[in-house]
C-alpha cells in the first residue's frame, strides 16, 4: 500500500483509523490486529476520546465508518470516503475506517479540526528513560528529577507489600519460588514519567502517583515489557489486557487480570494505557514523515504538558527543556523503534 508509512509497516498494521475532520485527512490510528486482538467500533471510539476527547468526543458522538481511499493528488496525502456504518459492537476486520461526527453532534465540534492539534504521539517509558539517563551531564534539572522519581521509598513499599502477601506477579500468579526471574514490587505508572502524559485529561498530579496504590507485585522480565508499553491493562473493558508490540505476545498473559485486588489502582492503570495507545497504537499518518513535523510540548498550550506542578520552579523546569524534547522525540519517531 503506496500510503502507508514507515510506523506503520514496523507495525505490520492491517487495520488503519482515518480522522477525515481536518484539511488533508490524518491517519489517526494503525495496528496489526493479530497482535492487538479484537477491537470493537465502539472501542475505537472509547481509545480515540481516551487521548484527543477535546476533538473526539466518544460513542455518544461519533460513529465508524469503514472508508475508500482516492488517489492522492500531492504524494503522501489520501482522501477517505464514507462507506457504511459499522456498529458499536461489531469488530474492525483489516481495512480502513474513519471517525465521523453523528449528522446531529457536527455543529458542536465544526471549529476542532485536526486531530492531533490536541494530542502528540509520544516514545514509550523505557525511550524515554534511556533518553534521560543517556543525557544526564547535560544538567537539564527536569530530566534528572524525572529520573530521581523513580525510587520507591522503603515506607511505599513496606505499605505495598503488606497488602500483597502472597508475592504473586499480578499478570502471570508467578513466585520467587517458581520463576527463573525476580518478582518485584515496582510503578504501575512510574511518577518520573507523568509529566510527559501529552495527551488527554489531567486528573492526577504529579504528587498523586507517588502512592502505594500505584505500586504492583510484578516479574521482572514482565514489567520491562509494561514499561516499554508493549502491553497494558484497560480497566474500563472488565480490566482486560491488551497486547500493542509484538514483543509481548510470546510471554502467555492472561485475557485480564482481577480487578477486585487492584481496584484501588484504577487510575493509574488507567494512565498506563492512555499513554501505551499514544505510544504504540495512535499515529503512523505518513505526512509525518514526508511534511514538518508537528510543534510538540507547546508550553502555551493548555492541553500540552499542563499537568499540576508543586512548585513555580518545576513548572520553569518543564519551559527550559520544551526544545530538547522536542528535537530528540522527532529523532525517536524518525529512527528505528524496538525490534
Amino acid at each position: 500500500m503506496a500510503f502507508t508509512s514507515q510506523l506503520s509497516q514496523e507495525r505490520h498494521a492491517n487495520i488503519f483509523v482515518w480522522w477525515p475532520h481536518s484539511s488533508p485527512a490524518e491517519l489517526i490510528a494503525c495496528w496489526d490486529s493479530s497482535v492487538v486482538g479484537p477491537v470493537t467500533a465502539e472501542g475505537v471510539l472509547r481509545w480515540v476520546n481516551m487521548i484527543a476527547p477535546e476533538v473526539a468526543g466518544g460513542a455518544d458522538v461519533m460513529e465508524v465508518r469503514r472508508v475508500s481511499l482516492s488517489e492522492p493528488t500531492l504524494h503522501p496525502l489520501y482522501h477517505p470516503e464514507p462507506q457504511e456504518k459499522i456498529e458499536s459492537s461489531d469488530g474492525l476486520e483489516p481495512g480502513y475506517y474513519g471517525c465521523y461526527y453523528l449528522p446531529d453532534k457536527k455543529s458542536q465540534f465544526k471549529n476542532r479540526g485536526s486531530f492531533f492539534s490536541s494530542v502528540e504521539m509520544v516514545a514509550s517509558m523505557t525511550e524515554l528513560k534511556e533518553m534521560f539517563a543517556k543525557n544526564t551531564e547535560q544538567n537539564i534539572a527536569a530530566w534528572t528529577e524525572c529520573l530521581k522519581r523513580y525510587f520507591i521509598s522503603d515506607d511505599l513499599l513496606a505499605e505495598a507489600s503488606s497488602g500483597d502477601a502472597n508475592g504473586k506477579c499480578v499478570f502471570t500468579g508467578y513466585t520467587h519460588k517458581n520463576s527463573q526471574y525476580r518478582v518485584k514490587i515496582d510503578w504501575i505508572f512510574p511518577p518520573g514519567m507523568a509529566r510527559y502524559r501529552t495527551h488527554g485529561p489531567k486528573v492526577l498530579t504529579l504528587e498523586e502517583f507517588q502512592n502505594a496504590q500505584n505500586l504492583m507485585m510484578v516479574r521482572s522480565d514482565i514489567y520491562d515489557l509494561w514499561h516499554s508499553n508493549a502491553f497494558s491493562v484497560d480497566v474500563d473493558d472488565d480490566y482486560r489486557i491488551r497486547i500493542f508490540h509484538e514483543s509481548a505476545t510470546s510471554f502467555g498473559l492472561p485475557a485480564s487480570i482481577d480487578p477486585g485486588i487492584y481496584s484501588a489502582a484504577e487510575p493509574f492503570f488507567r494512565e498506563h494505557f492512555r499513554f501505551s495507545l499514544c505510544a504504540n497504537w495512535s499515529g503512523g499518518d505518513p505526512s509525518d514523515e514526508h511534511l514538518e513535523p508537528p510543534a510538540a510540548y507547546d508550553a502555551s498550550d493548555p492541553y500540552s504538558c499542563n499537568v499540576k506542578e508543586e512548585s513555580d520552579a518545576a513548572d520553569s523546569e518543564q519551559v527550559d527543556l520544551v526544545s530538547e524534547v522536542t528535537a530528540r522525540l522527532e529523532a525517536l519517531q524518525g529512527g528505528p523503534r524496538r525490534a
